[in-house]
């Protein structure tokens, strides 16, 4: 049936009596394999937990949830099996740990730097707003009116430059502000 199969499945790899391509049942190619490799994980006697049946449960990412309730029930098929006892059961239960407070500041950082991110990109706009002032002075001949009326050429551009700074100083103290306040 599709609709039972279409979030994950159980597939029984081996067991007691699957025999390997060497002539060995699994359970003896396990150990034996695992006594040759000792090392910092295991120990020749931790080597025979490795035997008895195996199985691979596949599931889909859509339902997280499903491995652990696949794996619930190959258990609960294999605890009835050997314990001879249909009606024994094993019940999941799927709590979420809770959030730490490293995942926490993450996901706090990681929204915050969507709202720096757009907020930085809109100041070059703002800046470049100061250009259509000079343009406009210079298409109109205003510059030049002042330029024969005697203004310095460096009291014009210091002028124009502390006007622009004074009025970049309006949106950027507000987002500062608004931005410690929220």
């Amino acid at each position: 049936d599709f609709d039972a199969s279409m979030y994950g499945g159980i597939f029984f790899t081996h067991d007691e009596n699957s025999v390997t391509q060497l002539g060995l049942t699994f359970d003896e190619t396990v150990t034996t394999s695992c006594t040759e490799n000792t090392g910092r994980y295991t120990t020749v006697e931790q080597c025979t937990d490795f035997g008895g049946i195996g199985y691979i449960i596949n599931y889909n990412f859509t339902s997280l949830h499903g491995s652990l309730l696949y794996q619930a029930t190959a258990d609960e098929a294999l605890m009835r099996y050997y314990l001879g006892d249909i009606d024994h059961k094993i019940l999941a239960s799927v709590w979420p740990l809770p959030i730490t407070k490293v995942e926490e500041q993450y996901a706090l950082a990681s929204n915050s730097f969507a709202a720096w991110f757009l907020l930085v990109l809109s100041f070059p706009f703002i800046a470049g707003s100061f250009a259509i002032f000079i343009v406009a002075e210079r298409e109109s001949k205003a510059k030049h009116l002042q330029t024969v009326a005697g203004v310095q050429p460096a009291a014009y551009w210091l002028s124009t430059y502390v006007w622009d700074i004074m009025n970049y100083q309006i949106p950027l103290w507000t987002v500062i502000t608004l931005m410690y306040i929220l």
